[in-house]
């Protein structure tokens, strides 16, 4: 437990001076978590419920302090009455944009005792932290992990989180017990919803990375142009000492030409050559189904990474991580070292083979480019029939689940639509509108079921087809109105892939 005075703190980031002193036992947002001596910060819903809503129920269970949002254009302080009872209350103008550097303060600037990482962009991002956490693990450095995957030391992940980046108080206790754990990194995923609702407010960048722009959470942001905007934010708003951005995607090419005057800035392109010290310059040399070699132009050496991983958008991946490491101070060749050992990363292109059945990919591909980008993959590795099983999830984008009909028809040979997570919707009509613009009716079959749609594709797929099983990747369950069910797609299809050998009696 933190007992602390934090007047200054309040002063210098709000210029309101208070005469009554804070100390706080704890910081929270919730109500119902309050305990005797906590400070509540009555954050404004994004959904629209006023946060003074629940000053009342945090005073009764015991908060000491209030933090709200200001009913007039400056902050200011003052004594509230709450069931005859005197509270200081510190009223901020801009709550909700000073709300993460305020709880980052309250918890002595973690991400500052540390090299920070954080890494951005539609797909990638999982990838792209995965495989820094585990080369710095391989190079003897503690590392920690904030993601879609969970967070904690990299070798030792706590459970997911619901956000792929936490609310600015979760994420500032996150950071502060990595920084106990003697971290001395830590790689995060930062959403465009972090990065809009502030939740990354008082995070110290020291390394921003862009892996790629595409069509994703348009529901939220309106347009493509609004969503580029805001992930262009992190590399402006919250001054990074580094910058790293995919010259090939169109928004990486816009930061890289924009520049940064207080921040070194180094661009990686599959798709050109040249000298700049800069930009490091690569091509693919080969791939398959169990990886790939990597040539690299950066600083007018050459040099090569092999990995275990596979496709053109692992190739941008890897690289992001190389130039991350480089900055970092690591020499090329023992960053390439320590990503060569990374093995696989769960839920991305993991590979299940069998001596009887076809090989299954599992990939969490759940945007239109994703999925485009690994079903191009697969059929540049392999001349045999590509099957594709997935879905879309419920009450998310509606706009992209026609087109990502039309790119599993474009590039698999069969597409078996099923449920992801349907959660208020239904899966039936969440098919009708994946399909609704696909053609080749006679190459989709449909499998409401998850579990029924692999075990299909499986027992249907010759044994020298690949079978892509897309949109859910590492997640542990399937999400309906009421419930959730324990669902894995690799677990699943390792089952059905045994079961088929003790069919033909292997």
């Amino acid at each position: 437990m933190y007992v602390r005075q934090v007047n200054q703190i309040v002063e210098d980031l709000t210029g309101v001076k208070t005469e009554q002193p804070i100390y706080w036992q704890d910081i929270k947002d919730d109500s119902r978590s309050i305990l005797p001596g906590d400070v509540f910060i009555a954050l404004p819903s994004y959904t629209g419920k006023d946060g003074d809503y629940y000053i009342d129920q945090a005073v009764q269970k015991g908060a000491s302090y209030v933090i709200r949002q200001s009913d007039v254009e400056y902050s200011y302080f003052q004594m509230i009455t709450i069931n005859e009872q005197q509270i200081p209350c510190l009223n901020i103008a801009d709550l909700k944009d000073i709300h993460g550097s305020l709880i980052a303060h309250f918890y002595g600037l973690p991400s500052a005792q540390m090299t920070m990482i954080g890494v951005t962009g539609t797909n990638g991002k999982t990838s792209v932290v995965n495989l820094i956490a585990a080369s710095l693990e391989g190079l003897n450095v503690k590392c920690g992990v904030i993601g879609t995957l969970g967070h904690g030391l990299s070798h030792r992940l706590l459970e997911k989180q619901n956000q792929t980046t936490p609310c600015a108080l979760e994420l500032q206790k996150i950071l502060a017990n990595i920084v106990k754990e003697d971290a001395q990194a830590c790689a995060m995923e930062v959403s465009s919803h972090g990065i809009d609702q502030m939740r990354i407010g008082g995070v110290c960048f020291d390394i921003a990375i862009l892996t790629n722009i595409s069509h994703d959470h348009l529901d939220y942001h309106g347009t493509l142009e609004n969503y580029m905007d805001c992930k262009e934010r992190l590399f402006y708003d919250f001054n990074p000492a580094h910058m790293i951005v995919n010259l090939d995607d169109p928004l990486g090419e816009r930061i890289f030409l924009r520049g940064s005057e207080g921040a070194k800035l180094v661009a990686y392109t599959f798709k050109a050559q040249g000298m700049r010290n800069d930009v490091a310059y690569c091509r693919v040399l080969e791939q398959s189904l169990l990886g790939q070699s990597i040539e690299i132009k950066y600083k007018k050496e050459i040099l090569q990474i092999n990995s275990r991983l596979t496709g053109s958008y692992n190739a941008q991946n890897l690289m992001s991580a190389f130039i991350a490491l480089c900055m970092m101070g690591y020499e090329p060749y023992k960053a390439i070292d320590a990503l060569e050992q990374v093995s696989h990363i769960p839920g991305r292109f993991e590979v299940l083979t069998s001596e009887v059945g076809p090989t299954v990919i599992v990939d969490y591909a759940h945007t239109p480019d994703a999925l485009k980008n690994v079903l191009i993959t697969l059929q540049e590795v392999t001349s045999n029939k590509i099957w594709c099983v997935f879905g879309c999830g419920g009450d998310r984008d509606k706009d992209k689940r026609a087109k990502m009909g039309l790119i599993a028809e474009k590039y698999a040979d069969h597409v078996v639509l099923t449920s992801d997570n349907p959660r208020t919707e239904g899966p039936r009509q969440i098919i009708q509108d994946i399909k609704a613009e696909m053609v080749a009716h006679w190459a989709i079959h449909e499998k409401i079921d998850r579990v029924e749609a692999i075990r299909y594709a499986i027992k249907q797929a010759g044994k020298e087809d690949v079978i892509l099983i897309a949109g859910k990747g590492h997640e542990t369950v399937q999400v309906f109105a009421n419930n959730q069910v324990a669902h894995r797609d690799s677990e699943v299809a390792r089952r059905v892939l045994d079961g088929l050998g003790l069919e033909l009696g292997y």
